[in-house]
């Protein structure tokens, strides 16, 4: 974690994100991702801009090269040798752009074929 507050460059920055070892409910269980808060106020180039993202911005998204770009949220769960579940999501808000998305994928591997489901939501 993260948190900044520069008043001489004219930002405030707080960035987190879950540690390599988080899960939930059993260790198959895995969460990934971070969040980011920034706000630019004078003296900065950007002043009056601001951005918080739990999980980053849309794949087809630039950001601009001030935002900061978190990882995904999601969870990655392996139950037994053929079935694994997935979900990942995003939530940014901007001066100029709001923007959500979830997507889940449940794989199965049955004999050496695979069959994969991912329904998306933007």
């Amino acid at each position: 974690m993260v948190i900044e507050l520069n008043v001489s460059q004219g930002f405030f920055r707080c960035e987190a994100a879950l540690a390599p070892t988080s899960f939930i409910l059993v260790p198959q269980c895995h969460l990934f991702g971070g969040f980011a808060l920034c706000y630019w106020f004078p003296p900065s180039d950007y002043a009056g801009d601001f951005v918080f993202t739990i999980g980053g911005f849309h794949r087809s998204y630039t950001p601009p090269p001030h935002y900061p770009v978190p990882h995904r949220i999601g969870y990655a769960c392996k139950m037994g040798d053929n079935l694994s579940v997935s979900g990942e999501a995003y939530f940014a808000v901007s001066k100029t752009v709001p923007c959500l998305e979830c997507a889940f994928l449940t794989m199965l591997d049955h004999t050496n074929v695979l069959y994969g489901r991912r329904p998306r939501a933007d």
